[in-house]
Parts: C-alpha cells; structure tokens; sequence
C-alpha cells in the first residue's frame, strides 16, 4: 500500500512487473478517471479510465517514479495523486566494481 510505502527496490531480473491502485471514494466510485506513468520509462501519461492496473515488461535498470493521478468528475475535475520510487538494480557483472 502506497501510504506505507515509499520505495520498491526489485533485482534485474524482476523487471516485469504490475501496480495496482484505487482511490479510496465509496460515493462515486463510477466517476473517478485514473492516469499514470513510470517516470523515466515512458513518455506519456497512460489515460486508462476506471481501469486501475499498470503492468510494465522489459523495464532496464535504473531509477524510476511511478506516479498516479485520479480524476473525481463529481468534484468537478479535482484530482489527487501519489508517487512510488522504483529502482530496478543491475545484475552483478553490470555493475561498476564488476567492471574494473
């Protein structure tokens, strides 16, 4: 859950990956619109409607924040959001010390 959560650290070979998330409204539930996007990975907001799943494959390595943004259409076009840092850690041989 995002408020208990700041960050996600996944290895390299975890790069395939799905967030779930909900805006907590029970009146009008029907109103709310959902956008996201992975910081660093894609160029564009994702519009995904009431649909609340973002599920990613092939993510490289690297520091990345996935944010997501609701719309509330009841509260004339309020909108609200969170953000979850993402570090996809290289595998060993990749990495600087592996290097030299």
């Amino acid at each position: 859950a995002l408020p208990y959560v700041s960050e996600l650290e996944l290895r390299h070979n975890q790069n395939m990956f799905t967030l779930e998330f909900a805006a907590l409204n029970y009146k009008s539930q029907e109103h709310l619109n959902y956008r996201y996007r992975l910081e660093g990975f894609d160029k564009a907001w994702h519009y995904s409607g009431r649909n609340r799943i973002a599920s990613y494959t092939n993510v490289p390595p690297g520091d990345y924040r996935f944010v997501v943004e609701v719309v509330d259409a009841a509260r004339g076009g309020h909108t609200s959001g969170r953000s979850l840092r993402i570090v996809i850690r290289p595998p060993w041989w990749a990495t600087w010390w592996a290097y030299t």
